[in-house]
């Protein structure tokens, strides 16, 4: 539901946590340091809308993490030939799976990426950024896999998918095990169309969002059916 409030309804967030309000100050720093700012600059731009005191302290300890990632990338780029680089991209493809925009009005199914390096040897590493708590890899498979399944429409050039996880706090990246093109074609594409229609028939069920852990860390608690009166996400019926 978060993601269709504010990429596809484009409903400001009524209400920011203050982990999701950390959150957003880390990636929009390493977003501009990516993007080429310099690290100094990037540090001010993300932490300039925190307003407590407990939060921007927060900020000074983990913006040393976003030096060293920054650092990281440096040296990536010294060491390998990058073609291009995907800072927050979004992609988007229509029923087909074939490349749509993201706003598009046949768009099927979405995503937006941290970043992305399309290398001259063909290959693509997408990195999301993660600020919260260190989580197996495993649990981040179907976000990644689904940024393997856009890339695959969009970059046909692409000959093997890296997919990795940037944990901020431990400063540490953890890669899942490469992909090639027909395996993104035989196996995810297929198995995306099955849990975007499994979803589709909740919907026509009249099923509503389904709670999780996640839940927590949504913007959009207050408008949300299952929060909006004031009470915690569970996993209900929903989920059974």
């Amino acid at each position: 539901m978060e993601f269709r409030y504010k990429y596809v309804d484009k409903i400001p967030e009524p209400e920011v946590a203050a982990d999701a309000r950390l959150g957003k100050a880390i990636h929009a720093a390493l977003e501009a340091a990516l993007g080429g700012m310099g690290l100094g600059e990037a540090l001010k731009r993300g932490r300039k809308d925190l307003v407590h005191d407990e939060e921007q302290a927060r900020f000074d300890e983990l913006s040393v993490a976003v030096s060293k990632f920054a650092e990281r990338i440096e040296g990536f780029r010294a060491r390998r030939r990058v073609q291009r680089e995907l800072v927050e991209h979004r992609l988007a493809v229509d029923a087909s799976f074939m490349p749509t925009g993201f706003n598009s009005r046949d768009a099927f199914f979405r995503g937006v990426w941290d970043v992305g390096f399309v290398y001259d040897n063909g290959a693509l590493a997408v990195v999301d950024h993660k600020t919260g708590a260190r989580r197996a890899l495993a649990e981040y498979a179907d976000q990644l896999q689904g940024y393997a399944t856009l890339a695959a429409a969009h970059l046909a050039q692409v000959k093997k998918f890296w997919l990795g996880v940037h944990f901020v706090v431990d400063a540490a990246v953890e890669w899942s095990e490469p992909m090639l093109p027909e395996n993104v074609r035989s196996v995810l594409i297929p198995r995306a169309m099955e849990q975007i229609e499994q979803a589709a028939r909740l919907v026509s069920e009249g099923y509503g969002p389904r709670p999780s852990g996640w839940c927590k860390r949504c913007s959009y608690r207050s408008i949300c059916p299952e929060t909006r009166d004031g009470g915690e996400a569970t996993p209900t019926s929903l989920a059974q």
